[in-house]
């Protein structure tokens, strides 16, 4: 079985261009990157990261 890379909040930021207290904010609010919860700690997967932002892309800012 291959388990995806996983990277931790200051990674995910950094890959992302946010801070690690936007990340947090968003997984308060239920909005955002999907995450992985490992008892206290959080992790995102790299593959699933890719995914979410290739699905955020748009090509106009306009309504339709």
């Amino acid at each position: 079985m291959n388990f995806p890379e996983l990277l931790d909040e200051k990674e995910t930021a950094a890959l992302l261009r946010v801070s690690v207290a936007k990340l947090q904010r968003d997984r308060w609010a239920g909005t955002g990157m999907p995450f992985i919860k490992l008892g206290r700690s959080v992790r995102y997967s790299k593959q699933t990261l890719f995914e979410h932002c290739e699905a955020q892309t748009h090509i106009s800012t306009t309504r339709g």
